[in-house]
């Protein structure tokens, strides 16, 4: 199973494209993986890179530190090369804030081979 959701508090709130891995529905993704992730601020605002959270499952098990042994984040987003991900299925909340407080958020669901 595969998805992409991205709720915003604001309709200005910052947006969190997933550039890479290919999400379509049916791919199952080998690891390691390239994953790639874009950040947009609104207009007048920039992306403030140390309010990145990365959260696991359903529980939401903060995974920010663990991620950021693998790649540093700027405000343009962030970019590992080979990722070694566990076999199974993933949920992942990102969240990201903007110099004017706001918050996005993208929830991604995908399965590793």
């Amino acid at each position: 199973m595969f998805a992409s959701r991205t709720r915003a508090f604001n309709p200005t709130s910052p947006r969190i494209e997933i550039v890479s891995p290919d999400l379509s529905a049916g791919s199952i993704l080998q690891s390691p993986v390239r994953i790639q992730v874009k950040f947009e601020a609104a207009e007048k605002a920039e992306i403030v890179p140390s309010t990145f959270k990365a959260q696991y499952g359903a529980f939401r098990i903060d995974i920010t530190d663990r991620l950021l042994k693998a790649t540093k984040v700027t405000k343009e987003g962030i970019v590992v090369d080979k990722a070694e991900l566990p076999s199974g299925s993933h949920r992942l909340f990102l969240k990201v804030q903007d110099s004017a407080d706001r918050t996005g958020e993208q929830e991604v669901r995908f399965s590793v081979q």
